[in-house]
């Protein structure tokens, strides 16, 4: 992909165990789960689509939570925000507005607690529709199409794994591309949160991975020539949790730079 998707917003939560020692005769103390979730997060990314004037686009975006669920994501002028909607405990829609303006409802369904479709509406009308493929309960294959029945499969995306990352993902979707990535052993931003949060925004924040990646590799010409290539590098917390993630793409330049707090 030629720009980087990283510019729209995450959450994570972070996991700490505690138990306390018992005799023989003490009941069983199940760990108490300490959540911590993401408050806000600033993205610096560099927009070189006019390469004789580089610029940088810088957002902030804050999260609401209920119950430690998500349920709002804001940017920091107000002008755009994305409400989260649950029924039975399973999300079920996505709200987005811009300046007070409902301007799009994404519907999710489901099987067998995986997701199934994803299908955009703007104004009454269906505009873009997902389908999810899944082996073993990975997403393999990711079929798009601007209707509202099912995809047939010619434009989409699919995904290679290798111990829980995706090593290569093919985009035959809007344009044509093929992106490799090697990863590092520390745990990915999204690594804790739901599948389905997981599998709708991998696209912005490669979600779907377990650990975080370190070189990123992209041909969008289909010649097998590499038109960018990306190195990470990374600020940890004490869980192993990325704070800062930092890009810098094949010309020395930072490409991209993140950080989160946390509540």
């Amino acid at each position: 992909m030629k720009k980087n998707p990283l510019i729209l917003g995450l959450f994570a939560f972070t996991a700490t165990l505690y138990s306390c020692n018992s005799d023989d005769d003490a009941p069983l103390v199940e760990p108490i789960v300490k959540k911590h979730l993401i408050k806000s997060i600033e993205v610096r990314s560099l927009d070189d689509s006019n390469p004789s004037n580089l610029e940088y686009d810088e957002s902030r975006f804050y999260f609401t939570y209920e119950n430690d669920r998500l349920v709002k994501l804001e940017n920091d002028l107000k002008t755009y925000n994305t409400n989260f909607i649950y029924e039975n405990n399973s999300l079920t829609r996505i709200d987005q507005f811009s300046h007070g303006k409902l301007q799009s409802t994404v519907n999710l369904t489901y099987l067998d607690n995986l997701l199934k479709t994803s299908l955009t509406y703007e104004k009454g009308i269906a505009t873009e529709r997902h389908d999810y493929l899944y082996t073993n309960r990975k997403l393999v294959q990711e079929n798009i199409c601007s209707k509202a029945e099912l995809c047939d499969g010619k434009y989409g995306k699919k995904y290679t794994y290798s111990n829980d990352n995706i090593i290569q993902s093919v985009d035959n979707s809007y344009y044509k591309s093929t992106s490799t990535y090697t990863f590092d052993n520390s745990k990915h931003a999204f690594s804790d949160m739901p599948a389905v949060i997981q599998t709708v925004y991998h696209e912005s924040f490669q979600s779907l991975n377990k650990n975080n990646v370190i070189n990123e590799k992209q041909d969008w010409s289909s010649d097998g020539t590499i038109n960018r290539a990306v190195v990470y590098t990374y600020q940890l917390d004490a869980d192993n949790f990325p704070l800062t993630i930092v890009g810098t793409n094949e010309k020395g330049q930072e490409y991209i730079r993140i950080t989160y707090t946390y509540q």
